[in-house]
């Protein structure tokens, strides 16, 4: 079996694989990259389910993506930083942990990677919405839109309509300043099936990968590993590698697997209708960002004053052509409304869900063609997510008849856990290996060598898109790395 050695082995080119690839890249480390995919052209189709087992009576969507940039190749681009409301939840309903640490502690970590990713947007002020240093202009409203958010601001004003805030650079733009370091190695499909344990430590010793292309078996040591092949898959190679007598001495073990979260959402949109005419808006084409407007969460921001816990987010337009998530029964009828002169306008939710132990990942008997177990997945949705739901419908249902809007189309079910492909939370950080995996820098507790740097790592998951968080807390692992290597902690 070849053996090769590295200062730094990142499984996943993702979102977060590729930021650490660059971070330590660039503080000259010689980072070698696993990425079980390929090098996939942009604008590809977004990929389908994933293998996952799930238990009787329970659905999961996991819609994973094995490509070089991964899941950042077709996100939405909204980058919305969460705030001590999201952090410290747990200390007002009980339920879930607290974060280890504070907005304080990822607000340089937060500016670094939106100024990498040239974020657009405004300075909105609001507390649960920190604002960043600097943005670039905001993308462009419609007329429909800009009336819309004066009359709610006059009429409902607990509630903001913002414009949402999008990176305007790519995961391609990340690998490409990693690259350019001369330090970066991608090694694309290749399965990594073991992380191995040293027989003398606690540290990880080597990672274990098969090549696809020659089916020959490797491994690879490095002083340092990060995990970034996104929730499931991380969680799943951890279990696995865990599973031969080791998961009970390693601090924190019995939480890897639980407390598995994703937005409560609807399948497509959650509500769609007709605005006034409005001639200046007359021939706009979709935006290519999807969202053009952002309700803020503005439920539970002092204590829990409705009949759910925490709240919800809502995205979508207004003003513009549909884009191919609105549901396909519905467009003609909206189309035919824009040809009249009117517009159209729809919305998508994300909701928080409370963080529970039951909903869980575990190993199945049944293996892929490595030898590596199947995830068998429980989830299911909560009382607290279907209030959630109805209050959603409710405050759509009150946007639109202060714009004077026609709704032509809503649906209060819950779509299957997984389809916000947001999921997060099975590694998670804490303040004690009692109730968490990951210290505060996403290093598993009792290791001086392993970090998980993906959405696993997050106790909860609020109601902004994850991926400028995990990316903060990628950032933050690296600069813990970065530091300790000084002080010869590794």
């Amino acid at each position: 079996m070849a053996v090769t050695e590295y200062d730094a082995v990142v499984v996943g080119c993702g979102a977060t694989g590729s930021w650490s690839a660059k971070r330590l890249a660039e503080a000259g480390y010689r980072v070698l990259v696993l990425e079980a995919g390929q090098t996939v052209a942009l604008g590809s189709s977004m990929p389908g389910a994933a293998k996952c087992l799930t238990a009787d009576g329970d659905e999961f969507n996991w819609i994973g993506t094995e490509r070089v940039g991964g899941r950042m190749a077709h996100w939405g681009r909204v980058c919305l930083r969460m705030s001590d409301l999201d952090f410290t939840a747990a200390e007002r309903d009980g339920c879930g942990i607290s974060w280890p640490l504070r907005y304080r502690d990822l607000q340089d970590h937060y500016d670094r990677v939106e100024a990498f990713l040239e974020v657009s947007g405004a300075r909105d002020d609001l507390p649960q919405l920190p604002n960043g240093n600097h943005y670039l202009a905001p993308q462009r409203s419609s007329t429909t839109e800009l009336n819309w958010t004066a009359q709610v601001a006059r009429r409902m004003p607990k509630v903001s309509i913002i414009a949402p805030r999008e990176a305007t650079v790519g995961v391609g733009a990340v690998l490409a300043a990693a690259r350019v370091t001369g330090n970066l190695t991608i090694r694309e499909r290749c399965r990594v099936t073991r992380i191995v344990f040293s027989r003398l430590t606690d540290d990880v010793e080597s990672i274990e990968y098969v090549d696809l292309a020659s089916g020959a078996t490797h491994l690879v040591k490095a002083r340092v590993f990060l995990l970034a092949a996104s929730t499931l898959p991380s969680t799943r190679l951890l279990l696995h590698s865990l599973a031969e007598g080791r998961r009970q001495s390693m601090p924190g073990a019995n939480i890897i697997g639980h407390f598995l979260m994703d937005h409560v959402c609807a399948t497509s949109v959650v509500a769609a209708g007709i605005t006034p005419r409005c001639d200046s808006d007359a021939g706009l084409e979709a935006h290519p960002g999807r969202y053009t407007i952002c309700v803020p969460r503005f439920t539970n921001l002092a204590g829990t004053q409705e009949k759910f816990s925490r709240g919800y987010s809502l995205f979508g337009s207004a003003g513009w052509a549909l884009p191919e998530l609105v549901p396909q029964d519905l467009q003609p009828a909206l189309n035919d409304a824009r040809a009249a002169g009117a517009s159209a306008f729809w919305f998508q939710a994300w909701g928080e869900p409370l963080p529970a132990y039951e909903n869980a990942v575990a190993l199945s008997p049944e293996v892929d063609q490595w030898g590596i177990p199947l995830l068998r997945v429980s989830y299911k949705h909560s009382n607290n997510d279907s209030l959630m739901r109805e209050h959603q419908l409710e405050t759509i249902h009150e946007l639109s008849e202060v714009a004077g809007f026609s709704m032509s189309y809503e649906t209060s079910a819950l779509a299957s856990p997984g389809t916000a492909i947001h999921e997060v939370g099975t590694i998670r950080m804490g303040s004690s290996a009692e109730s968490s995996a990951l210290n505060s820098f996403a290093r598993a507790w009792g290791m001086r060598n392993l970090y998980v740097v993906d959405g696993a790592a997050m106790p909860s998951i609020g109601t902004q898109n994850p991926t400028l968080t995990m990316l903060a807390l990628a950032d933050r692992a690296c600069t813990d790395i970065i530091a300790r290597e000084r002080r010869s902690e590794l």
